[in-house]
């Protein structure tokens, strides 16, 4: 038995009471699918060279921010979207080479969502 409140019941015994009804209903089917999803991958809209060309040219201003942090700091992490994608269009061979050339140890995290460049200490600089 439940113990009186003094105050009545509180609003989400209120709540339930009143819509006992509906709560109990059945689950709704999930809506449909967007077609674009039925379609085979084959048929999905790919990247134009253009767009690639273009990630390519942003490329150096982005080497430019990871070198500025890496000169202060052991690591920089890449996770913002719009840095991932220009990292995403080059090849793996070309990202380690773009790596390897200015002296940085590249690591791919979390399923490709974030990138981490490291001073690869197997490479030294001499003055």
């Amino acid at each position: 038995m439940e113990k009186p409140a003094a105050r009545g019941p509180s609003p989400h015994r209120k709540a339930e009471r009143a819509l006992r009804s509906k709560l109990n209903r059945k689950d709704k089917p999930p809506p449909p699918l967007p077609e674009k999803w039925l379609q085979e991958p084959a048929t999905w809209p790919r990247r134009k060279s253009k767009d690639l060309l273009e990630m390519r040219e942003h490329l150096p201003a982005l080497a430019a921010k990871i070198s500025a942090v890496l000169s202060t700091r052991p690591e920089v992490f890449i996770t913002h979207p719009a840095e991932l994608r220009i990292l995403r269009a080059i090849s793996e061979d070309e990202l380690r080479k773009f790596a390897a050339d200015r002296g940085w140890c590249i690591v791919r995290r979390l399923g490709g969502r974030q990138i981490e460049f490291y001073n690869d200490a197997s490479v030294r600089t001499e003055p």
